[in-house]
């Protein structure tokens, strides 16, 4: 069976000798059962992440709708780059 995945590939180094990488769509060409082993634990995964997801998409939105005026709430999200955005919103 042919199928498709991104793969993360390291193009090059920056100048703190960090990698740099990139996605790659590629083409896969194997059986069902290769196909279906490798996707087994990345389902069982997706689910437990979306279902987390769910459920914090769930307390954040309670918790906007409860707390007082007068009290900020802070969001930070690190994904893999470990980046920091700062965003101007109240």
């Amino acid at each position: 069976m042919q199928w498709q995945w991104y793969t993360m590939n390291v193009v090059k180094k920056d100048r703190a000798r960090n990698d740099i990488k990139c996605f790659k769509l590629e083409y896969m060409g194997t059986s069902p059962k290769f196909f279906l082993d490798y996707m087994k634990p990345k389902l069982t995964t997706i689910t437990e992440h979306n279902f987390f997801v769910i459920w914090k998409d769930i307390q954040f939105k309670d918790l906007l709708l409860t707390i007082p005026k007068d009290v900020m709430v802070s969001v930070i999200n690190f994904v893999e780059n470990y980046g920091f955005k700062v965003q101007n919103e109240v």
